[in-house]
């Protein structure tokens, strides 16, 4: 059953969406949750739970593992605060649990934050070397976002019948959107007709096994392009 109309989100705050190296993540909660309580109109004390989403704290010292990287900065206790990972989708994660907390009638009011810091580590240590080790030690290597994402992109090209300047069309879009958010990664606007050619940044690709007396070795490549990032 929905929750339309049950629940009202009555405060926002957000901070420029970067590196950051400057802050902690705890730096980075306490500032979008300040932001957010005074867009309330709201003290702290009023707070009954939270949700903290953050996907991978294991990349730079376990912080983020806990909802007590909200609970410290802000003085939250003793009020319950958990920590959701879903890839992507980590920050809705924490939305959602908060949204269903006070639809359910458990809370009046509560909290939702997300927060990650994927880029304070060296290179030994980004997510290409932990998928690396820690993951499968074929499958693992090369498996980036772009590596995946091109993938799914050429099998929905295939069911759907989707071209790349579709999917070029929703860069440019979303590059539109970020040029008028002075807080976003990339606030600049991208012409359309800016968007071809671009560099491939990621492919499938298929070596057909060539016959031999007695050997066999790869023959030509067959490319098929499936673009994921539009500069």
């Amino acid at each position: 059953m929905g929750i339309g109309g049950k629940v009202a989100i009555i405060g926002t705050g957000v901070i420029k969406f970067g590196e950051n190296f400057h802050q902690s993540l705890t730096d980075m909660i306490y500032e979008a949750v300040t932001q957010a309580l005074a867009d309330a109109g709201l003290e702290r004390t009023r707070l009954q739970a939270a949700w903290l989403g953050c996907y991978e704290p294991m990349l730079y010292g376990f912080e983020g593992n806990s909802g007590t990287f909200v609970a410290d900065p802000l003085n939250l206790f003793p009020i319950p605060v958990t920590r959701v990972a879903a890839y992507c989708a980590t920050g809705i994660e924490a939305v959602r649990n908060a949204a269903f907390a006070v639809a359910s009638g458990e809370y009046d009011l509560v909290l939702a934050v997300g927060a990650e810091k994927m880029r304070e580590v060296p290179s030994r240590g980004s997510l290409v070397a932990q998928a690396v080790n820690r993951g499968h030690p074929v499958l693992a290597k090369g498996r980036t976002a772009p590596s995946m994402f091109a993938l799914l992109a050429t099998r929905y090209f295939k069911e759907y019948g989707a071209s790349e300047e579709a999917l070029g069309a929703v860069a440019v879009k979303n590059h539109y959107h970020g040029s008028l958010n002075p807080k976003a990664s990339r606030p600049r606007c991208t012409p359309a007709r800016r968007r071809w050619p671009t560099p491939l940044v990621s492919s499938t690709a298929a070596r057909p096994p060539t016959a031999r007396r007695r050997s066999s070795s790869p023959g030509p490549t067959s490319r098929r392009a499936s673009p994921t990032v539009i500069p």
